[in-house]
This record gives C-alpha cells, structure tokens and sequence, in this order.
C-alpha cells in the first residue's frame, strides 16, 4: 500500500479519506448535543467542510464559522453545497479569527490530536 502524501492540503483526498467518516460520527455527536437552534457556532479544524456542512444542516446556526489552516481546504470546503450560510476563513486553532465571547459552542471534530495546547483554545473561547 502507498501512503498518499499531502492529504491536508488536497480537499478530494481528505474528503475521500475522511469526510464520511467524520459525517457519520457526528451525525450521532450532534443528535447527542441537542441544541437550540439559531446559536453562533465555530468549527476549528474543519478541512474540507464535511461536518461543517453536517453542523449547518443538523443545528441551523445563526451563524457558522468553519476555519482551517489550509486555504486549499478552505477552498474545497466553500464549494460545498450547504443551504445555511457558512463563513469559512483560513486560520489556527491557537489564534482564533473571532472576537471574544462571539460563538456560544465551538467544534472541533478531528483536529485537537494536531494542537500543541489544547487549554488555551478553551481559555480563548471563554474569555
């Protein structure tokens, strides 16, 4: 088997490899959480736009900010077809593009395992 390099940065890969996956899991993650509606939302690490998608179309946020270091990700996942709004901004987990006290639930699906201080993203949520 050849190890496909680049997957962080290619859209079609990560989505072949990982979007499913992470649709099928947070189907059930998100039926669990059980939110209100019409909340501000933030999905941190969110690649190609999978669960993104998934958050808009389960929860309907006021608003939805998905950010990703990648901005070819972020490109993959703005051609998504979503029916809410979603603003997709390249960013970094320990640099937030928001302001404080801005998004009342924040996601991160499956890039906490590449965060070098995980505490400090709560401590940046929560100011």
């Amino acid at each position: 088997m050849v190890y496909q390099t680049n997957t962080f940065e290619d859209g079609a890969k990560y989505e072949w490899m990982m979007g499913a996956w992470s649709q099928l899991v947070g189907t059930h993650f998100l039926e669990w959480l059980k939110t209100p509606s019409r909340l501000n939302w933030i999905d941190i690490g969110c690649s190609s736009g999978a669960f993104t998608a998934q958050l808009a179309e389960i929860c309907s946020p006021n608003n939805l900010l998905g950010i990703d270091p990648s901005a070819s990700q972020k490109e993959f996942a703005r051609n998504r077809s979503i029916k809410h709004i979603v603003t997709f901004q390249t960013g970094d987990a320990m640099s937030l593009p928001c302001m404080d006290n801005s998004m009342e639930i924040a996601t991160m699906a499956l890039g906490l395992f590449f965060v070098p201080d995980p505490e400090l993203i709560d401590r940046t949520i929560s100011r």
